[in-house]
């Protein structure tokens, strides 16, 4: 018999800073590096973010990578995040706590973890709201925590109004973070 060893954020706390993994209900994953395209989208959506926050100082907006310590078996680093200014009790040197509203553009590599994984912890801690971007298929899927589940609202594929409900009043046109890739 194969013993399974569950990890936690001790062992996690032990890699080198700036390691590329996260901790998955206790299971040390690494991520790979993300790609041009990847990055492209995070960079411009973070942009329309940051303005927005500027002119409506609502909360506060982080990129990866930056852990999320949720418990003592899931530290994750999503691709975006923000935490409103009610909580914001839960940023010290790293997030303790849930963010409001998480975003993840998925890789070829990393797109399980995302859709499985990722998901259902972001929903068992309470994150409010869920983005997941697909940049070589150039959709957005938005995902609303609804009796401590996900619940998909809308998908929308290379054009249409992308609309928080969470960043009440945040909104651009998704052609807008495909057109720079």
């Amino acid at each position: 018999m194969v013993a399974i060893v569950k990890h936690t954020i001790k062992d996690y706390m032990k890699l080198p800073e700036g390691s590329k993994y996260q901790l998955l209900n206790g299971n040390i994953v690494e991520m790979p590096s993300p790609t041009e395209i990847h990055q492209a989208i995070i960079f411009h959506l973070s942009y329309l973010l940051a303005g927005f926050l500027i002119k409506n100082p609502i909360g506060i907006a982080r990129f990866a990578p930056l852990d999320v310590i949720l418990d003592e078996e899931n530290v994750l680093q999503p691709d975006l995040l923000f935490i409103a200014n009610e909580n914001k009790h839960i940023i010290k040197e790293r997030i303790e706590g849930a963010p409001d509203f998480v975003v993840d553009v998925l890789s070829p590599t990393t797109a399980y973890y995302d859709w499985e994984e990722k998901m259902e912890i972001y929903a068992k801690f309470g994150v409010k709201e869920y983005w997941i971007i697909n940049p070589h298929k150039q959709y957005i899927e938005l995902y609303d925590l609804k009796e401590g589940k996900f619940e998909k609202r809308e998908k929308l594929v290379y054009t249409g109004l992308v609309k928080s409900k969470v960043i009440k009043e945040f909104e651009f046109e998704l052609k807008e973070i495909f057109k720079i890739c």
